[in-house]
């Protein structure tokens, strides 16, 4: 689902969003042969009210073997988890021409919903809709 190439709206129910509770998502991408990568991304969503947040960050890795990962890059925001309205926000990072066969992602998931929020202490969900490499 993460790469079937059809992307979220804001509505977290309209069934192209895959969701996370209380843990991180980690995905391996194979991409079936060394290939030369220029960007990584992946969409995700937030919507407070229902205790979906954005991820903290997401970590970007390339491997020759699927064993052995090497971080290439981290994109972070500073939107607030705090914000009312919908948001769907592209994580990304570009990278000088990489040559990989296998692209892991990982999002770091808020863990639980913090004390401000409604549902305080309890697992936050992370939601991710689609993960994109060039």
């Amino acid at each position: 689902r993460l790469t079937d190439g059809l992307r979220g709206t804001i509505d977290h129910r309209d069934g192209h969003w895959t969701g996370f509770e209380g843990v991180d998502l980690i995905a391996v991408i194979d991409l079936g042969e060394q290939t030369v990568v220029h960007e990584m991304s992946a969409g995700f969503l937030q919507r407070s009210a229902a205790w979906i947040f954005l991820p903290r960050e997401v970590e970007f890795a390339v491997s020759g073997d699927g064993e052995s990962f090497t971080v290439v890059g981290l994109d972070d925001h500073e939107i607030s988890g705090r914000r009312s309205d919908r948001k769907v926000e592209e994580f990304k990072i570009a990278v000088s021409g990489l040559a990989a066969r296998y692209v892991q992602l990982r999002a770091r998931n808020l863990g639980l919903c913090p004390a401000w929020h409604p549902g305080a202490g309890k697992p936050a969900w992370l939601f991710c809709d689609e993960i994109v490499v060039r």
